[in-house]
């Protein structure tokens, strides 16, 4: 499977549980997103946020952030660069914040991009928010995955597995 079908595997299982999940070309919205950012997006996560929009969203442990350009505090291009201290310290380090816990910490759960890879797939790490606040410092919390492109066909084995996934639209 090709990185465009894994994705819209992703999404049938995000739109099953009743995230509307809806196909829209965002290329250009997104193109001048990642022109703000130390590296391009992951192929993977690339794929889901230029061909889909979508809003706020919970699946097991990752609260993402909005693709509509609708819910401006919690939309991607917006959420990222809101709190202005931790997108300096972040971005710099090379870390691209595209969601927070699901547990509702204030962490972020970025892309590594200092960590080359195959198709810029990243790993997805956690960093505690107070060392950046307070110290201007990147530390790890927790590695989350591989890469996008690994949680994501985590999410679908356990969909086609009827195994527990919880998604949740973020209110």
């Amino acid at each position: 499977m090709n990185v465009h079908e894994v994705v819209d595997g992703f999404a049938r299982v995000v739109s099953s549980a009743g995230i509307p999940v809806v196909p829209l070309d965002n290329v250009p919205r997104i193109e001048q997103f990642e022109s703000r950012l130390p590296a391009r997006l992951p192929a993977s996560f690339r794929s889901l946020v230029t061909r889909y929009s979508f809003p706020a969203f919970a699946v097991n442990s990752l609260s993402l952030f909005a693709n509509n350009d609708v819910e401006v505090e919690q939309e991607l291009s917006h959420a990222v660069f809101q709190d202005k201290v931790i997108a300096d310290v972040t971005l710099r380090a090379g870390y691209i914040q595209f969601a927070r816990p699901a547990d509702g910490r204030y962490d972020p759960v970025c892309f590594d991009t200092n960590e080359r890879s195959k198709n810029r797939e990243f790993p997805i790490v956690t960093l505690d928010h107070e060392a950046i606040l307070i110290n201007s410092r990147i530390v790890v919390r927790e590695v989350i995955g591989k890469s996008f492109f690994k949680f994501v066909q985590t999410i679908i084995a356990l969909e086609k597995d009827q195994q527990g996934i919880i998604i949740s639209v973020i209110k």
